[in-house]
Order: structure tokens, then C-alpha cells, then sequence
């Protein structure tokens, strides 16, 4: 192999982290309160930060395509080999491109970065059913996505190569090329010479929470999440005794008076104003909740207090709001 081609990948490589920069600009162009949370000299930081998680998830998704920079000299400089470099740098980029422009508004939902949750069965079957109204809604995303790609393109294009200068090195040298290329690779997926690889968390270190969003990317937040098992479920007595201990159904005696001293919170995830007949001249899915709106004290201002379901609950029980930083 030759040192020209250690050169040729790094050049293409780095057109991927300028790809990543914008996509990180783009991020703040479609949450401009995060510009409001940070002073410029903070939001400079944050992007010199970030280089460290856009290198880590560049040279994992790259890692075939690195691979084959380090084959013979003479099969590196084919037509056809280079051919194929191409089409194994798009396979692998764009799906990173996509995933980062999918957050430019899919943060403004969840508050954090897609992690791998997205590809749960639940998730998927959401996403397909929606596919459409999503596309629609969020056209201009497209856009966004085309134009990176189309800068993507534009560039790896521009990195030519002229065979003519190209000498192939000895097979020690060329020996010494690929450990250093695995090392420095190595080194990179690591995110440093830290005693442990970096993670989600490490962005802690540099930036406020509202702010790490900003640090990570998406393809680093996946990947990093992928294949994490969850939380082992433990069963410490049978259900039996669960029932005779703490009973979750109370059946009443109807052969007693009713008591009138209980307050019940009926809780519906997920359902908007516009679903409530009441608040809609009849037209809804609520018959029954319609029903006791006419015997009770209604407020007709709804307004959401968080964007979780885990965070519903404490704002409805112990009035903490959800959207509190």
C-alpha cells in the first residue's frame, strides 16, 4: 500500500465531520432556544466537544470503508475498487445523515437524542402507520437531508486521485501504515486514551443538560444504546400473595350505603382537547367523561406541562412541573 492512501481516507473522512458540524448547526437552527441557553463562546466549545462523539460514531459506521483503504495498492487504485468505496461510504452515511436530521425536530418531542428504543417493535409499528403524516408534516426535513447529501457527494468528488504519484511503499512500511491506521482507529472509536471508552454520559463534562444534546450526535446515541439489556424483572412472591397483601381491585359491597368520600383521577395519556365531545359540540370519543363534565366543575384551559409520559405523573399527583429545568 502507500501513504497516499492513508491521506485519501483521511481527507474523506474529515468531509464526513464537516458534515456532522453542519448537521449540528442545523440542530441549533431547528431549537433556537438552545442559542439562548448558551453564550457563543459556550457554543464554540460545545462544537470543538463534540468533534470527540462525531469521530467516535464517523469511524464506527465507517469501519468497512476504512478497512478497504488498506488493501494492495494496485487493487486500490482500480476503477472498480474505488467504485465500490463509494458506494460503501453512501450505504453507511447517509442512514448517520438521515438519523441526525430526524432529530432536528424529533428533540423537540423527547427533549434528548433517539437512542435505539426507536427500533423497538412498539416504535416501529407507530412509525409505519404514521410514515405518511410524518413525511408531510416535516417535508422540509427532506430538504435538509438532500442537501447534505448532495454536499457529501459534491465533495467526496473533489478528492481526486492521480494514479501517476502514487508509489507503492515496502512491505514493512506498508505493514507500519496499517498497524498505525488501526491504532489511531482504535483510539478514535475509544474517544481517547481514557482508561474507558467514552458514552452518553461523558458529554456531562461539557456542556449543562440542556446543552448535551447538543454535543452528541444521533448515530453516536444509537449505537452506544444498542444491544444495552434492560432492567431484570424480579419476582420476589407469587401473585398470590401479592393480591392477599396489596390487592389492586376492591370490590365494593353493594348492600352498604355509598360513601361519597372518595376522589377519583381518571388519566388519559396522550389525548388532547380535541378528542373530549365537551369541548367539541358533541363531536368526540368520550361519552361517558362527556357525561360527568356536565355535573362537574370543568376547566376548559389545557395546557401541557411536559413532554413524557414518566413525567405525568408527578405533575398530576405532586404538582411538579415537567417542564421545569
Amino acid at each position: 500500500m502507500s501513504l497516499t492512501q492513508i491521506f485519501v481516507l483521511f481527507k474523506r473522512l474529515t468531509l464526513v465531520l464537516g458534515v456532522y458540524t453542519l448537521c449540528r448547526i442545523f440542530f441549533i437552527a431547528f431549537n433556537p432556544e438552545m442559542m439562548n441557553a448558551a453564550s457563543k463562546t459556550k457554543l464554540l466549545l460545545i462544537f470543538i466537544y463534540g468533534i470527540r462523539f462525531d469521530v467516535f460514531a464517523i469511524l464506527i459506521t465507517n469501519a468497512l470503508f476504512i478497512l478497504l483503504h488498506l488493501f494492495p495498492l494496485k487493487l486500490f487504485l482500480r476503477k472498480n475498487f474505488q467504485q465500490l468505496l463509494k458506494i460503501v461510504f453512501f450505504i453507511f452515511n447517509i442512514p448517520a445523515i438521515l438519523f441526525n436530521c430526524i432529530d432536528f425536530v424529533y428533540y423537540q418531542f423527547t427533549q434528548k437524542r433517539t437512542t435505539c428504543d426507536l427500533f423497538t417493535p412498539e416504535m416501529a409499528g407507530d412509525i409505519s402507520n404514521n410514515a405518511v403524516n410524518y413525511i408531510l408534516d416535516f417535508w422540509y426535513i427532506l430538504l435538509v437531508l438532500g442537501l447534505l447529501i448532495f454536499l457529501l457527494g459534491y465533495g467526496y468528488n473533489k478528492i481526486k486521485l492521480h494514479t501517476s504519484n502514487y508509489k507503492p511503499a515496502s512491505v514493512i512500511i506498508s505493514f507500519l501504515y496499517i498497524i498505525a491506521t488501526i491504532l489511531l482507529f482504535t483510539v478514535g472509536a475509544r474517544g481517547g486514551l481514557q482508561f474507558k471508552p467514552i458514552t452518553m454520559q461523558t458529554a456531562v463534562r461539557y456542556a449543562p443538560p440542556q446543552l448535551i444534546p447538543l454535543v452528541l450526535n444521533t448515530p453516536f446515541t444509537i449505537i452506544k444504546t444498542w444491544n444495552k439489556e434492560g432492567i431484570t424483572p424480579k419476582k420476589f412472591m407469587s401473585d398470590a400473595n401479592v393480591n392477599l397483601l396489596f390487592p389492586l381491585q376492591h370490590k365494593k359491597n353493594h348492600a352498604l350505603p355509598m360513601r361519597k368520600l372518595n376522589v377519583v383521577l381518571i388519566i388519559m395519556e396522550s389525548f388532547s382537547k380535541e378528542y373530549i365531545g365537551f369541548f367539541n359540540h358533541g363531536h368526540g370519543s368520550t361519552p361517558f367523561l362527556d357525561s360527568l363534565c356536565h355535573h362537574s366543575y370543568v376547566c376548559s384551559n389545557a395546557i401541557a406541562n411536559s413532554k413524557r409520559s414518566i413525567e405525568g405523573i408527578p405533575s398530576i399527583i405532586a404538582s411538579i412541573n415537567g417542564g421545569m429545568d
